[in-house]
């Protein structure tokens, strides 16, 4: 039983690493049927249930990459300026604050942009303590995020 854990836990990392690292259709079963010089033949026995829920796994994953997190939404607005005051609250964070993420999303009717892609409530709160002398209105926000780089 535990094998069969072990196992279908590293077929759903596979799928989502694959997910990430490519864009193509190939899956992981795909992928270790192909024979390989040198290598073993590898045979996959599931039920076709398995087979469904890991195909509906990767396929939502692929619609919406990144995982969930949490930003700082240092802009909120709505108005006829929203828009252009958007653009500029975005162009001055990315100058004063160099190697920091913004995203700028309209959610209508209102204007919104955040920056930062953190993993944690915390990784969060100790960014908004930097932005806050610049942006005092500033608060955590639950988003989507992207993957964080890796090194």
């Amino acid at each position: 039983m535990r094998a069969c854990i072990g196992i279908i836990v590293l077929m759903l990392t596979c799928c989502t690493v694959l997910a990430q690292e490519s864009n193509s259709r190939n899956d992981v079963y795909t992928l270790l049927r192909e024979p390989v010089a040198g290598a073993g033949k590898v045979e996959i026995v599931q039920p076709r249930k398995l087979a469904e829920a890991l195909s509906n796994y990767h396929a939502r994953n692929a619609q919406h990459p990144g995982l969930d997190g949490f930003r700082v939404r240092i802009y909120r607005d709505l108005g006829k300026n929203a828009r252009a005051e958007s653009e500029a609250v975005m162009t001055r964070v990315l100058e004063q604050f160099e190697g920091l993420r913004a995203y700028r999303t309209f959610d209508s009717p209102y204007y919104k942009v955040s920056v930062g892609d953190c993993r944690t409530r915390f990784e969060a709160y100790v960014l908004r303590q930097r932005l806050l002398s610049s942006y005092p209105r500033s608060f955590v926000v639950t988003e989507r995020i992207n993957f964080p780089a890796t090194d």
